[in-house]
């Protein structure tokens, strides 16, 4: 086949191997083109766009956040340690914690996997039992349901 395409090749005259050389160069960089540029350009197209529309989003939530009255925050009982609110909290949702340490005065929790809802839900109870958020990371498992870090701290008495 090489020897075909060789004898072929030496057969044709300069200016027609000239002319076929350009015409490869130029079909390779059309192709170029076509599979790599494009694309490239058309992804970066719609990222842009989906960042503005979040930018968007997230300037209209810091906007009504800004004339949204804040709620008070319940305080946490004196007696109730952030342990004991945390781990109660855990079982009336049905969230079940692996690993709890102590870590700078607020309390390190994982969560192996819990049902997104049930997740979400004990957060927010947290949250208005007078717990602080200082950290969250939630992942999403293949099993459909989520795996989370989250740092706890009492806001005081």
């Amino acid at each position: 086949m090489t020897t075909r395409l060789h004898s072929w090749w030496q057969g044709r005259s300069a200016r027609e191997r000239g002319l076929l050389a350009i015409m490869l160069i130029l079909s390779l960089l059309l192709l170029a083109w076509l599979a790599v540029v494009r694309p490239l350009s058309d992804a970066l197209g719609e990222a842009r766009l989906r960042q503005s529309r979040l930018i968007s989003d997230w300037q209209q939530a810091r906007a009504l956040a800004a004339v949204m009255p804040e709620a008070p925050r319940p305080r946490r009982v004196a007696d109730r340690t952030v342990r004991e609110l945390v781990m109660e909290s855990a079982v009336r949702h049905g969230v079940s914690i692996g690993v709890l340490r102590p870590q700078d005065g607020a309390l390190s929790l994982s969560v192996d996997s819990a049902p997104t809802t049930a997740l979400f839900a004990w957060i927010a109870s947290l949250e208005a039992q007078g717990l602080s958020i200082e950290h969250a990371s939630v992942q999403a498992r293949d099993d459909s349901t989520l795996s989370a870090q989250i740092v706890v701290r009492g806001r005081g008495v």
